[in-house]
């Protein structure tokens, strides 16, 4: 998907206030003016309006590409409804074809005055660049909550049934052994990671949750995923020092060691690093590069979201076929629909930019790939 470079500038402020961001041409204008407010610190209290150069108000639907074309250049500007009126120039500039899936902070100058001033209140003193980044992933990932509702009524009605998987036909074809419980660890290492990402650093539980960590990576020095997760915990309580002494103890675990800990370092970085990150693997991209579980076989879980981010990997490299086969593959076996439309709508607006390179696929389809893919299309086009 084509991207643009979003430079925000901040007009009248004490000190130059300036953030550059790279946008997909389809991400939608009224995410747009959510994430304008997060990469100034704001937290969306007042309405942000566009507006052309001449004053006129700029729609706030449709994708980023439609706004630029209203604003009848590159140009345009924001207004914050609040007491002082803030406004910001927005250039829109250097659409490249570089694959992005979520908006990403790149640079960033000067520290943004209080969405709403109080007297004698005091600014922070650094821009949290990461914190930025993940919140701004949160609001896409939020939309996409919003398309899966609006799926089920292009579809006609929701398919509660379970699923079920297919996974003898997986093991026969291509060897690869799924199941349920495959790990032999105490079930509290399963749910620590939900807990460690959910917890406020302010609740008073967060000490004793920290400590618990603490000792379960002493106790398994063989799970590199919990000295990631304390890494973070250490950021997030404010302890960056702590956070990278664990981090560079990180630098000896290779990206094929284990594959819980390469799926939680692919959801902890922003998108761009998925290349670098899935570059160091054997290609092409397979399960089997990791240790596998008891019996051999590899988590049903782990396994699907593996397959997303190779997904999206080969729609980065733009290689649509590639990209294609693995949605496939994952219908063939029998994933529900509902796990796989991100995935499809990304093929959608693929081939909708590249048109060439997605045309004639190789390999007949499963006919549920062709009709998920149809929802997906009929979905992006609603929107």
């Amino acid at each position: 998907m084509p991207t643009f470079t979003l430079t925000v500038t901040l007009v009248h402020p004490p000190a130059p206030v300036v953030r550059q961001l790279t946008v997909p041409e389809y991400y939608p204008t009224e995410l747009l003016a959510d994430a304008v407010q997060i990469v100034l610190g704001w937290e969306g209290l007042r309405e942000l309006t566009f507006l052309r150069e001449d004053g006129e108000v700029l729609p706030d639907e449709g994708p980023v590409i439609e706004l630029l074309r209203a604003a009848g250049g590159p140009e345009l500007r924001a207004r914050l409804d609040n007491e002082r009126a803030y406004e910001a120039k927005l250039v829109l500039t250097e659409a490249t074809d570089d694959f992005s899936e979520y908006p990403v902070l790149v640079a960033a100058e000067g520290i943004s005055p209080p969405e709403e001033p109080e007297p004698d209140e005091e600014l922070p003193t650094e821009i949290p660049v990461v914190e930025i980044n993940r919140e701004l992933v949160l609001l896409t990932e939020e939309l996409e909550d919003e398309v899966a509702s609006f799926v089920e009524t292009v579809r006609g009605e929701a398919d509660d049934s379970e699923e079920q998987l297919n996974l003898d036909w997986l093991a026969e074809e291509y060897g690869i052994l799924l199941g349920d419980d495959v790990y032999d660890l105490p079930p509290r290492i399963m749910e620590i990671e939900e807990e460690v990402m959910a917890i406020d650093p302010a609740d008073p539980a967060a000490a004793d949750l920290l400590a618990e960590l603490q000792a379960l990576v002493d106790a398994h020095p063989e799970l590199p995923v919990l000295r990631l997760l304390l890494a973070g915990f250490y950021v997030k309580q404010d302890q960056p020092l702590r956070g990278r002494a664990v981090q560079d103890s990180l630098k000896s675990v290779g990206v094929t060691d284990n594959l819980w800990y390469t799926l939680v370092l692919l959801h902890a970085q922003p998108p761009e690093m998925l290349v670098p990150i899935l570059d160091q693997l054997p290609h092409p991209p397979d399960v089997r590069s990791f240790p596998a579980g008891r019996g051999g076989r590899y988590n049903v879980e782990e396994f699907l979201e593996f397959e997303e981010f190779v997904i999206r990997y080969y729609l980065m490299k733009r290689k649509y076929h590639a990209a294609l086969f693995r949605l496939d593959r994952l219908v063939r076996i029998g994933f529900h629909e509902s796990n796989l439309e991100d995935s499809a709508g990304l093929l959608v607006l693929f081939q909708r930019d590249f048109p060439a390179e997605a045309a004639d696929s190789p390999q007949p389809l499963d006919g549920r790939t062709e009709a998920l893919l149809a929802v997906m299309e009929t979905v992006l086009g609603a929107g």
